[in-house]
């Protein structure tokens, strides 16, 4: 009598994308020195956010404000260098589970809150400030997503 067939190894999930809560962080730790190389802090996000300039609006359905505070540590070697943080660095993941990219609004958007500053991050900084959002879903799950994460 043979034996019964081996059970097949399951797949491995992929690694969750970082989703947070407002008030809530996560850090990329550099791998030599198990420090982060950057935490990224999401302060508020704003559904349906509105932007000083009329003539500027959701091309994709709406516009959300994403506020964050960006810490790097002393070595960005771990991110492959200093980068900058954009809006088609984020996903919205709807809440029917469907995964939307996020974009930037055709024209400047002023809400009256800082703009993150598009430069490249230097070491040992921290920077807070806003990037809009033009997304199909007024609401979901935004997700910090940058190509050059590792």
């Amino acid at each position: 009598m043979e034996p019964p067939p081996a059970e097949p190894e399951p797949e491995p999930e992929p690694e969750p994308e970082p989703a947070l809560a407002a008030g809530a962080a996560m850090s990329v730790l550099d791998p030599a020195t198990g420090t982060p190389a950057l935490s990224v802090a999401l302060e508020q996000v704003v559904a349906g956010a509105s932007c000083a300039d009329a003539s500027v609006v959701a091309g994709n359905g709406t516009l959300v404000a994403v506020r964050l505070t960006v810490t790097t540590g002393a070595d960005l070697a771990v991110l492959g260098g200093g980068h900058g943080i954009s809006p088609v660095d984020f996903r919205l993941v709807a809440d029917d589970g469907s995964v939307l990219s996020g974009g930037a609004p055709a024209g400047f958007c002023d809400t009256g809150a800082a703009a993150l500053p598009a430069a490249p991050l230097a070491p040992s900084s921290s920077v807070t400030g806003t990037v809009v959002l033009d997304v199909p879903a007024r609401s979901g799950t935004v997700v910090f997503r940058p190509a050059w994460l590792p």
